[in-house]
């Protein structure tokens, strides 16, 4: 099977935040992130332009003034995500997780 090719540029949001903040590729992820749960504590959809732009900047100020956070939460995001053991139990109906923790 071939490999899937990630696209070179970004799209949607991404694109948007890069360039309301000339941001390279590798933070587009992390700044849609803090956008979402940091600035705006909702979707993004519901902004316009000028308030995307600022809460674009906004991210990226929290970002420049805490890296070393996000930077390890988004690896810790990374290793749950690819640790089978979280991921939900289809079989059973439960979530693995949960049932480790209860």
């Amino acid at each position: 099977m071939p490999a899937v090719r990630r696209s070179a540029k970004p799209t949607g949001y991404q694109a948007m935040i890069q360039v309301a903040t000339g941001a390279p590729d590798k933070l587009l992820p992390a700044l849609e992130r803090i956008m979402r749960r940091d600035v705006f504590h909702s979707t993004l959809d519901w902004q316009s332009a000028a308030e995307f732009n600022l809460g674009a900047r906004q991210a990226l100020a929290l970002y420049r003034r805490d890296a070393a956070f996000y930077d390890a939460e988004t690896s810790q995001l990374v290793l749950t995500c690819n640790d089978k053991r979280y991921m939900p139990n289809r079989m059973h109906g439960t979530n693995s997780f949960a049932d480790k923790v209860w």
